[in-house]
């Protein structure tokens, strides 16, 4: 084989199981930003709604 054909090779072979890790971990952490973002607007919209409803009864009760 030439010889930087074998070198290249043996690099790809050292980096790839941490280029893997890692890849893995920007998923894992990408992923977990996802879910809090959603997570906090949902929460949100949820407390929305039970203000809205908390208002709808008020203004019934007032009548």
């Amino acid at each position: 084989m030439n010889t930087s054909i074998v070198i290249a090779m043996s690099l790809n072979a050292k980096w790839l199981l941490p280029f893997l890790l890692l890849s893995f971990l920007f998923i894992v952490v990408l992923t977990a930003v996802i879910y809090k973002i959603m997570w906090l607007r949902l929460d949100k919209m949820i407390k929305e709604k039970e203000k809205e409803d908390i208002e709808k009864t008020e203004d019934k009760n007032e009548e």
